[in-house]
């Protein structure tokens, strides 16, 4: 079972018990990322700087939303800070802990109403630093859920 299969419905749980506030001078309509402390992100690969995947408990961060998000133009930019593990996405066993993590998801709708997230994340272990970044979607919840990953080593 990969991990981030097993680690959804914990993040599902956990979007009930609070979200990172959108900053003051937000947009009217809110933000559409909600990222609550303790909730578990699987940021993707670590391949080829290391095994597994980096997984971030997120620890805090904030939210800065501006325009429009139905017609655009609108941008929201997530920030964390986390604690980051690997993590064999095949079992769910931890490869290597002690990590620290910073990562950013950010939505940009143009006034044509085309819609680009990207995100990005950094990773500090002991055995080196993993960079990754790619595209991510929303769950029904806000939680940020990445694919298309790709890892650079730091």
């Amino acid at each position: 079972m990969r991990l981030r299969s097993a680690v959804l419905p914990a993040i599902l749980g956990l979007a009930a018990a609070g979200v990172i506030a959108a900053a003051p001078g937000a947009s009217a309509a809110g933000s559409n990322i909600k990222i609550p402390p303790g909730a578990v992100i699987d940021v993707g690969p670590a391949a080829p700087c290391a095994p597994g995947d980096v997984v971030i408990t997120v620890q805090s961060g904030h939210d800065n939303a501006s325009g429009n998000p139905v017609t655009g133009p609108y941008h929201e930019n997530a920030t964390i800070v986390g604690t980051a593990q690997l993590v064999d996405p095949n079992t769910g066993m931890v490869i290597e802990q002690g990590g620290h993590a910073n990562a950013w998801f950010t939505i940009n709708i143009n006034s044509g109403g085309a819609v680009v997230m990207q995100d990005f994340a950094h990773a500090q272990f002991p055995s080196g630093r993993v960079d990754v970044s790619g595209k991510f979607t929303l769950n029904a919840n806000g939680i940020p859920v990445v694919n298309n990953q790709r890892a650079v080593c730091g």
